[in-house]
């Protein structure tokens, strides 16, 4: 539950963050840094499609161990922006946030999930 309360700090921490600092820093019009978020969403999305071979992409990295890693090391990474970070290094940034945030999060809802028997589902 710790770790997926500090997983929640970050992912509404850089949706928060990241359009601020599109719009305030790098002074581009309010549209385009919401529209920035877009290379966050798009892979924090794809985990939750099946592979052809019905192997989920959460299941890949899985084997790695390196959910956290991609997790923690993107929000690492957007921490470190400044005023001459440059919009390919924030794309990067937010790549890496999205595929980490979004084959992490769905490990622990299906934690909580499984930490109940199926005895009490049924009524």
């Amino acid at each position: 539950m710790a770790v997926s309360f500090l997983l929640a700090i970050g992912m509404f921490g850089a949706i928060m963050f990241l359009p601020l600092f599109i719009q305030g820093v790098q002074g581009n019009t309010a549209t385009q840094s919401g529209v920035v978020l877009t290379p966050m969403m798009l892979p924090w999305s794809s985990p939750a499609f099946s592979r052809p071979d019905n192997l989920p992409h959460g299941t890949l990295l899985g084997y790695h161990g390196c959910r956290l890693g991609y997790c923690g090391s993107g929000l690492l990474s957007l921490s470190t922006m400044n005023v001459q970070t440059t919009n390919d290094d924030v794309v990067r940034y937010m790549v890496v946030s999205g595929i980490g945030l979004g084959v992490t999060m769905p490990v622990f809802i299906i934690a909580a999930q499984n930490a109940f028997p199926t005895a009490s589902w049924e009524l």
